[in-house]
């Protein structure tokens, strides 16, 4: 496995393109790098380059990892953001007639000190183009350190990574803190906001707190960009990690592979919002920021009352809760000032908003009602099927543009002409996926079987199948546990659900699926998998690695098509949906 280092409670890869090996095998997954780095088995720390040159890991890494998601290795996000850098780089040398490496990138340890701190030093560089847009929704460009150094003998460039900024803008950039090779910038100005030569279009922007809400990164850009981006995206997914599949999609289809189904709702489509608050000692009760993180503070929050993406309902009853809760805050200090008391106060720091229905049971109607507590039921109407959930609990949220994935697999379903029996969904939640394609299993002798590791999961996933009229367990039957665990799973055993007549749905998290899971995969041979994913690069790490492992197996699978949904438009977030086809 790659070895790593650690940083209080962040994991970062000890070599950020490392090829990596899987317990108890021999499969390697090898990125897309001019040389393959083996991994270093030895203790000590190291970070290798794309060339096998050192770079020494510093303290400021800690600043680019910011939740607990993050995994060192093979599609980890620093591992992506050094493929998107690179790219830039080829892009960057392209243009100007240069011959840059990634190590040339690389912060000097004096200046990194210098900008150490966020706010510790505030340069200014003027006229830089963007050329890049991250997966993550972040401009890149290259800003001679002497342009913002005032020092015509430093040499080199800087990486700069810019919130708000597409490529095409020309823009005046503050320049902050300095990492491993990149430096953090701030949007100041575009300059060039009315010329053709950016995608950019100001008068798109809705919300008036684009330039500082973390939430949304491409409302500047109009839709039909959007789509192109987040197509981009799935590429060079597979592009970094899995090329020689991105390479034979890209000579069979003119517009490559990945194209993005649009979502029928461009605003008030999110169906859930979390807004928090962060209490400080230093600002009166009432006047405590409640909202999304700010981009330019790393623990900002920036103040709303309203979010554009946001349903309508969740949008009126957002400022009640709001006043509700300040309110709330503001006793709970007065009546520490009256009894001198430390009072703990049963408060939570983050807002939960979610839309849901309210049935008549007698007559089938129902109205739109917003539910403000976690420990509530939700009850969402999708196509012809009604789920229920705890709030708590995660189901998706754009409900608008769910029938289209189901339309999307019910489509290839029909077209290969199975004759299966049985849908297995993994990571089935409450029961989504297996419950919307329940009609599409022989009604004799067809049935879903789903596994999901939260039991509270499962039980909703019962309800649900029973809400929809599926007899369990005769047509429908569920299992908590881990999706790694199912096929040694007795119940699934007894139940005589076999792969030659099953279609396999996995919608794991982020972080993606792995090798063990795969392996079992395999062994129980679908007829059609399917592979549902929030992050395309976990995804295409995923489904190399299975490429890999069906080498010398009796099995194999051809991958019929990749797409992806815009579950969040004027987002930076992709779903993509992977068909996977048994032809032996």
């Amino acid at each position: 496995m790659i070895a790593s280092i650690r940083s209080g409670r962040y994991r970062y890869p000890k070599n950020i393109f490392a090829t990596r090996s899987f317990s108890k095998s021999s499969i390697e997954l090898k990125p897309t790098t001019p040389s393959n780095i083996p991994g270093n088995s030895s203790k000590s720390v190291l970070i290798q380059d794309q060339v096998g040159n050192e770079i020494k890991p510093r303290k400021y890494w800690k600043h680019f990892l910011k939740s607990k998601r993050d995994e060192a290795g093979v599609a980890s996000r620093v591992s992506v953001f050094f493929h998107e850098v690179q790219e830039a780089l080829d892009i960057f040398n392209s243009t100007n007639q240069l011959d840059l490496a990634v190590k040339d990138l690389e912060i000097p340890s004096d200046l990194a000190e210098l900008y150490s701190q966020p706010g510790l030093m505030n340069s200014i560089a003027h006229e830089v183009e963007v050329i890049y847009l991250t997966s993550n929704g972040d401009g890149l460009c290259f800003v001679p350190r002497r342009s913002y150094l005032n020092d015509q003998a430093q040499a080199g460039h800087t990486v700069v990574r810019v919130p708000k900024a597409i490529p095409g803008d020309i823009i005046d950039v503050k320049i902050g803190r300095h990492m491993a090779i990149h430096s953090e910038g701030e949007l100041v100005k575009v300059l060039n906001s009315r010329s053709r030569l950016t995608r950019r279009n100001d008068r798109l922007i809705v919300c008036s707190n684009f330039d500082q809400c973390s939430g949304c990164q491409l409302q500047m850009m109009n839709n039909d960009d959007q789509l192109r981006f987040k197509q981009s995206v799935i590429q060079r997914a597979f592009k970094f990690y899995y090329p020689s599949l991105y390479e034979e999609f890209k000579a069979k289809r003119a517009d490559g592979f990945g194209s993005v189904m649009d979502s029928p709702m461009q605003y008030s489509y999110r169906t859930k919002i979390t807004p928090h608050f962060k209490p400080r000692r230093d600002v009166k009760p009432l006047d405590t920021k409640i909202g999304f993180n700010d981009i330019h503070d790393p623990v900002g929050i920036v103040d709303i009352d309203h979010c554009p993406i946001a349903t309508p309902l969740i949008n009126q009853e957002f400022p009640k809760l709001k006043s509700k809760v300040l309110e709330e805050l503001d006793r709970v200090q007065i009546n520490k000032m009256l009894t001198k008391q430390r009072i703990k106060a049963k408060i939570s720091p983050t807002l939960f908003l979610r839309d849901s229905i309210r049935l008549d049971h007698k007559t089938g109607d129902f109205d739109q009602v917003c539910i403000t507590d976690t420990g509530k039921v939700v009850t969402e109407k999708v196509g012809d099927f009604v789920f229920q959930f705890e709030a708590s609990e995660f189901f998706q949220n754009n409900s608008y543009i769910l029938p289209q994935v189901i339309d999307y697999i019910k489509y290839h379903i029909h077209e290969s002409n199975l004759n299966f029996k049985y849908i297995v969904d993994t990571y089935c939640g409450s029961g989504f996926f297996g419950i919307s394609l329940s009609k599409e299993v022989p009604e004799k002798d067809g049935k879903i079987f789903g596994i999901e590791i939260s039991k509270k999961s499962i039980k909703y996933a019962e309800h649900n199948a029973s809400l929809n009229g599926l007899k369990l367990p005769e047509k429908a039957e569920f299992i908590a546990g881990n999706s790694e665990d199912l096929f040694s799973n007795q119940v699934f055993a007894d139940s005589q659900v076999t792969g030659d007549k099953s279609i396999l749905i996995m919608d794991p998290s982020r972080k993606g699926s792995n090798e063990s899971f795969l392996k079992q995969l395999l062994k129980f041979k679908p007829m059609m998998v399917v592979y549902i994913s929030c992050n395309p690069f976990t995804q295409a790490r995923d489904l190399q690695m299975l490429n890999l492992l069906q080498q010398d197996g009796s099995v194999q699978y051809e991958i019929q098509d990749v797409v992806g949904f815009d579950f969040f438009p004027q987002t930076k977030h992709v779903e993509s949906v992977a068909i996977l086809k048994r032809i032996i």
